[in-house]
C-alpha cells in the first residue's frame, strides 16, 4: 500500500523516487484510460526488459485483467520467462506485430533503436488504442543528435548509445508514422550535459492512432532527408557514470 516510487535500476532500492514515481504514474494515468468500461485490458511492452511493468499494472489495476505481452533482446526474454511465466513474452521480432493491443508501452526503448522512425511505424501499427512512449530525452530547439553513456553506477557492463529527441521531430515521426498526440508528461529533468547543444529532459507522450489503415509509409528520399542514422548523427559521449557531469562532444563513429 506505499508509493510506486519504485527505480528498478536505483542501488539501493527504494520506493520513494521521485523521478520513478513520476514514471509509474504516468504509465497509470495511461493504463486507467485504456480500462475505461473494458473487461479487460491487452498490453505490448515493446522493449520491456524483464517485464517489470507487469507488476506495475497489476498493483495498479488488481481488479482488471490484463493480457500482458512483452518484446526484447533475447537473452532478456529468456530470462524474464523464468521469472515472469504468467507474462507472454515475444522472443523475435515478428509474432509481436501479429496482433493489436489496447496499450503499446515503450519506455526508456525507442532512442536505442537506430531506426526509430521504423520502429515508431511498428508500433504504430499494432495500436488498437493507446500507445505511450515514456522515458525518452528530449531537447526543444536542438535536432536530434545520439549520446554514448557508461552507467556504471547502474551497474550495466557497457556504453550505451541513444537517441536525444528534438521534441518536434519526434511529434512529426508519430504524426506520420499514424500517431496523434493526446498527452505530453514532464518526468525529470536529465544532468546537465557540457558540450551538448542543449540540456535535455525525460518526458513520456501517449498517442492515439488516427485511423485503423496503418501508419504512412516514407520515401526514399524522406528516410535520407530525415537524418536518422546514428553513425551520421553529433555524438555527445559521457565517459564516466550515470550521475556525472562530463559529457564531451567528439565525431560520430559506427555504433
Amino acid at each position: 500500500m506505499g508509493p510506486l516510487g519504485i527505480n528498478h535500476e536505483a542501488v539501493p532500492l527504494s520506493t520513494d523516487d521521485y523521478y520513478a514515481h513520476n514514471v509509474v504514474m504516468t504509465f497509470g494515468y495511461a493504463l486507467s484510460l485504456v480500462a475505461r468500461n473494458r473487461a479487460a485490458v491487452s498490453i505490448l511492452d515493446w522493449g520491456s526488459g524483464l517485464g517489470h511493468y507487469a507488476r506495475l499494472a497489476h498493483a495498479l489495476l488488481p481488479d482488471v485483467p490484463i493480457e500482458y505481452y512483452a518484446h526484447d533482446l533475447a537473452p532478456l526474454i529468456e530470462a524474464g520467462q523464468r521469472l515472469q511465466p504468467d507474462v507472454n513474452f515475444f522472443p523475435d521480432d515478428v509474432e509481436w506485430r501479429r496482433r493489436r493491443y489496447d496499450l503499446v508501452l515503450v519506455s526508456g526503448s525507442l532512442q536505442c533503436v537506430a531506426d526509430w522512425h521504423d520502429a515508431l511505424a511498428g508500433i504504430s501499427s499494432v495500436t488498437a488504442q493507446y500507445a505511450l512512449i515514456t522515458r525518452v530525452g528530449v531537447v526543444q530547439t536542438a535536432p536530434t543528435f545520439v549520446h554514448l553513456e557508461t552507467p556504471s553506477q547502474l551497474e550495466y557492463q557497457s556504453q550505451l548509445a541513444s537517441w536525444v529527441f528534438n521534441r518536434q521531430e519526434l511529434l512529426t515521426a508519430a504524426e506520420r508514422a499514424g500517431l496523434t498526440l493526446v498527452r505530453e508528461f514532464v518526468l525529470h529533468p536529465l544532468d546537465d550535459m557540457p558540450g551538448a547543444p542543449e540540456t535535455a529532459d525525460l518526458r513520456g507522450y501517449l498517442f492515439r492512432p488516427r485511423s485503423r489503415q496503418g501508419p504512412q509509409s516514407r520515401t526514399l528520399a524522406q528516410r535520407r532527408g530525415a537524418n536518422t542514422t546514428m553513425a551520421s548523427a553529433r555524438v555527445v559521449a559521457r565517459p564516466s557514470s550515470w550521475r556525472s557531469s562530463g559529457y564531451r562532444v567528439r565525431e560520430p563513429r559506427a555504433l
